[in-house]
């Protein structure tokens, strides 16, 4: 980091969980996929953390974003994530302020 400091980077050793998830977000989205409780809850982290705009290429964002938001409204969990990671925002800016 800016040659200040010492970091070490650990190669990944399976990149298969990350697809998988990955997949399973998209499937969850845009192919009406398996949007249970667990898609459900990925797919509104990935929204309430701004992530979506990483796991779409440019085209999809606008159209994944709506799709990801309705989830997340619709679906008991995904409210839930979404209003959990909204209060860990702003009580780390709170924090931060303090």
């Amino acid at each position: 980091m800016l040659g200040i400091f010492l970091t070490k980077h650990y190669p990944e050793a399976d990149s298969r969980p990350e697809y998988e998830i990955r997949r399973r977000i998209r499937s969850g989205i845009f192919r009406g996929g398996s949007r249970d409780e667990r898609a459900a809850a990925l797919i509104s982290l990935a929204y309430a953390c701004d992530l979506i705009g990483l796991l779409f290429e440019k085209g999809e964002r606008r159209d994944a974003k709506r799709s990801a938001k309705e989830i997340s409204k619709k679906q008991p969990i995904g409210s839930v994530v979404a209003h959990t990671v909204a209060a860990i925002k702003a009580a780390a800016v709170i924090a931060s302020s303090s």
